[in-house]
C-alpha cells in the first residue's frame, strides 16, 4: 500500500517551532454585547482614574463613592455598595482614605448599631463639585458627534440592559 507522505525539511538550529501568537482582537457586537460593554466600560474608567487621580488624587471608587453620598446624605456604606455597584471591601477601603482625607464624616447608624451613615464634608462637596465638572466634559466629549435622539436611545437602551443583568442575577443566585 503507498503512502502520500511528504519529507518535512528540518528547521536550522536555534529556530522555534511554536507559532507567532496570534494578534488579539478587540470585542465586537458579533462578539458578544457584554464583552463590548466592558471593553467600553473599562476604557472609561480607565481613563476616569487617570483624570482624577491626577487632579483629586482619588481613584474612580471613591468618585462613585462620592456622587453616593452626594445624591444621598447620611448613606450606609452597603446601600454604597448596592447602588453603586461596588464591592463591598472596594467600599470599605475608600470609605477609609475618604474620612481620612477629611471628605466624608461618619456617625453611627440610628437603625443598625453595627454600621454607619456618610455625608460630605464642605471639603468633600467641594471635590466632590470639581469632579463633576470634569466628568460632565468627559462624557460631553464622548457622545460627540452623536444626536440627540441617539444619546437618549443609548440611555434608554443601558437603563434596559442595568434591568435585565440585576433580573439576571437574582435568577442565577436562585438557582
Amino acid at each position: 500500500m503507498a503512502t502520500n507522505k511528504t519529507k518535512r525539511k528540518p528547521k536550522p538550529a536555534g529556530a522555534s517551532r511554536k507559532r507567532a501568537p496570534r494578534k488579539a482582537r478587540a470585542p465586537t457586537a458579533e462578539s458578544g454585547v457584554s464583552a463590548l460593554v466592558v471593553l467600553v466600560a473599562n476604557k472609561l474608567t480607565s481613563g476616569a482614574s487617570t483624570a482624577y487621580r491626577g487632579a483629586f488624587g482619588i481613584g474612580t471608587v471613591e468618585s462613585r463613592m462620592l456622587v453616593q453620598v452626594a445624591a444621598e446624605r447620611w448613606i450606609s456604606p452597603q446601600r454604597i455598595s448596592r447602588l453603586g455597584g461596588i464591592d463591598k471591601g472596594g467600599v470599605s477601603r475608600s470609605m477609609k482614605l475618604l474620612l481620612d482625607r477629611g471628605l466624608l464624616v461618619a456617625r453611627d447608624s440610628p437603625t443598625d448599631a453595627r454600621s454607619v451613615e456618610l455625608a460630605l464634608t464642605a471639603k468633600g462637596q467641594a471635590v466632590h463639585d470639581r469632579i463633576a465638572r470634569v466628568a460632565a466634559e468627559r462624557e460631553r466629549r464622548l457622545l460627540a458627534g452623536l444626536s440627540k435622539t441617539r444619546v437618549r436611545s443609548l440611555v434608554i437602551t443601558l437603563q434596559r440592559l442595568d434591568e435585565r443583568v440585576a433580573e439576571m442575577n437574582e435568577a442565577a443566585s436562585r438557582s
